[in-house]
């Protein structure tokens, strides 16, 4: 009888730390589903490798385990590994899925401290991401009609209307004049905001859509 309780507590003792650190692996991946900095990132693929090496030689511990002892409970270290390598490719794959949906309008703004960037995909949803030393990603969803673009919100403390306008860029330098298209905030009025505050546009796929969101 103590000879099995030892075995179980043996069994338990291994199988807390897969379960601590698949726990924190799993939520690091939910918490920083939306954001990206190179140095996490290294560090998080790192413990993800750790993590999986681990798992097999946890499985051939479990194997020696079983044979001794001929318990199924041998393995619970092995399937408690398993079940967070699954929540992790499941959870990798609905984050990803958010990303499918073709993209109608992409355009960028270069600002002081990095670059933002707007894409309007064609399921009605948008992405705004911050790009400074890593990436801030911002998503929602919008209504496009002509050339008024409506958000679901406002974006951080970046774009503070919810309305935005697609209009042509003109631009003089060195006596050229140049023309381009340009996304707006604009106000209750439809006047622009700010004239110096325009995001160009890379790739406009409008014309291209029958129905848009």
């Amino acid at each position: 009888m103590k000879e099995k309780s030892l075995q179980t507590s043996n069994m338990f003792s291994r199988t807390l730390p897969v379960l601590l650190l698949g726990a924190w692996i799993v939520f690091q991946h939910i918490v920083s589903a939306n954001s990206s900095f190179p140095l996490f990132d290294l560090f998080f693929v790192l413990v993800s490798i750790f993590f999986i090496v681990a798992s097999l030689i946890t499985y051939v511990k479990d194997i020696r385990k079983y044979l001794a002892t001929k318990s199924l409970l041998s393995f619970l270290p092995t399937i408690t590994s398993i079940l967070f390598i699954i929540a992790f490719i499941t959870i990798n794959y609905v984050f990803a899925v958010r990303d499918f949906s073709p993209v109608i309008i992409k355009a960028t703004y270069q600002a002081n401290h990095g670059t933002l960037t707007i894409s309007f995909r064609e399921d009605g949803t948008y992405k705004f991401t911050n790009s400074f030393l890593g990436d801030q990603d911002y998503r929602g969803t919008y209504q496009l009609n002509d050339s008024l673009i409506t958000l679901d919100k406002k974006i951080d403390s970046n774009i503070l209307s919810r309305t935005l306008i697609i209009k042509d860029m003109i631009y003089v330098d060195s006596s050229k004049s140049f023309k381009d298209i340009g996304i707006y905030e604009i106000n209750d009025k439809q006047q622009v905001i700010d004239k110096k505050f325009v995001f160009t546009i890379s790739e406009d796929h409008r014309n291209k859509m029958g129905n848009l969101p």
